[in-house]
């Protein structure tokens, strides 16, 4: 089994089910806990790029709460 290294992650195609869900997702391990990672393709005046959102796991987790 595949164990993510401290400070190092990575991003792989989401298969979107809307234009707003993101492009990429992943995650990431830093030494207070482990995060995820979405990216989103964008243009801008400079090009594209990618936008992102890291979020920690717990937090998604706590978001569901009824109250």
């Amino acid at each position: 089994m595949y164990e993510q290294k401290l400070n190092s992650g990575a991003l792989f195609k989401n298969e979107k089910k809307k234009d707003t869900h993101p492009d990429l997702r992943g995650t990431i391990k830093l030494s207070d806990g482990d995060y995820e990672i979405s990216a989103w393709k964008k243009s801008g005046k400079s090009g594209e790029f990618l936008s992102l959102s890291i979020r920690k796991k717990e937090e998604k987790a706590n978001n569901n709460l009824p109250f």
